[in-house]
């Protein structure tokens, strides 16, 4: 996954840097933020259980699935937190109007957030605030799907 090798070279870059010292060290952060690279570790972790949750949605477990779309929830949060703070972006608010439709099946939303995900590291490198509207679609699409299995578990 493109995301992973991106996070292995920035934390490879950042151990060279140290190992150079002080100087080294805050050039490596001026090309990422540490900020960046949490939320790079995020998004590939959440990447990780959308794939878990496509497995527990087609075998049909769907307390298990429960767990995973909270887990996915927390780690876009985290996400969103950490690309705010890092690049200025606390009073924006991203327009997800057109984000919640309400004749969305389960399967479509996992496929809609795993699609929603897609690039989003690279995407914060060039643009945060891109990365950041995806990151808030993506959670806000899980918080539809976790509304959705609450009416089918009833």
């Amino acid at each position: 996954m493109p995301t992973r090798d991106f996070a292995d070279r920035a934390e490879n870059s950042m151990r060279a840097a140290k190992e150079l010292g002080e100087r080294g060290s805050k050039a490596a952060l001026n090309a990422t933020s540490e900020q960046d690279l949490k939320a790079i570790a995020a998004i590939d972790k959440a990447s990780k259980i959308i794939d878990e949750a496509v497995e527990l949605l087609i075998e049909k477990k769907i307390g298990a699935l429960d767990l995973k779309l909270w887990q996915i929830a927390a780690e876009l949060e985290y996400t969103s937190f950490l690309i705010s703070v890092s690049h200025g972006l606390a009073d924006y608010f991203p327009d997800l109007s057109g984000v919640d439709q309400n004749n969305e099946t389960l399967d479509s939303l996992i496929a809609k957030i795993q699609q929603t995900l897609e690039n989003v590291a690279t995407i914060l490198l060039s643009n945060p605030k891109e990365a950041y509207d995806r990151a808030k679609k993506a959670t806000t699409l899980v918080r539809h799907a976790q509304s959705i299995l609450r009416k089918i578990s009833r």
